[in-house]
């Protein structure tokens, strides 16, 4: 799903602007691997240093978008597709349903906005991180 990849990606960009010099690990990983682009390769480093980035950017445990009158507005009339999507999501990652009507699995309620549009920024995320990763110069 494209909805507003490019404003999570800005999302993204900034965090990396503001916050990503105070993390020893990334600048690290950067330094070593600034090749990376032309190497390609996804080491145990390279995981590591993605999860890092993906839980400190995307995390679980905090909001990106606080309100429901912000969530709801980055919804907008796409609400019963990124439901869909973090529906589908969260069942390829962690199984199965209880119930498809009201829907609560790995903490995320797909019927409360707010939680909706976070779980989408972290998913949404995991491609923007991996991406970034290839090529952290050039992104």
């Amino acid at each position: 799903m494209e909805y507003k990849y490019d404003q999570i990606k800005h999302y993204f960009k900034d965090w990396a602007i503001a916050f990503g010099s105070h993390h020893l690990e990334i600048l690290k990983f950067l330094k070593e691997n600034k090749d990376i682009s032309l190497t390609n390769t996804k080491d145990s480093a390279w995981i590591d240093t993605y999860d890092i980035i993906h839980q400190e950017v995307f995390p679980t445990n905090k909001r990106i978008i606080e309100s429901p009158e912000a969530a709801k507005a980055f919804l907008g009339n796409e609400t019963k597709q990124i439901r869909e999507f973090v529906k589908k999501f969260e069942k390829e990652h962690y199984g199965d349903l209880e119930d498809d009507n009201i829907w609560k699995i790995n903490e995320t309620n797909i019927l409360d906005d707010v939680e909706l549009v976070n779980r989408y920024f972290f998913i949404i995320g995991k491609d923007i991180v991996a991406k970034w990763m290839e090529d952290p110069i050039n992104y």
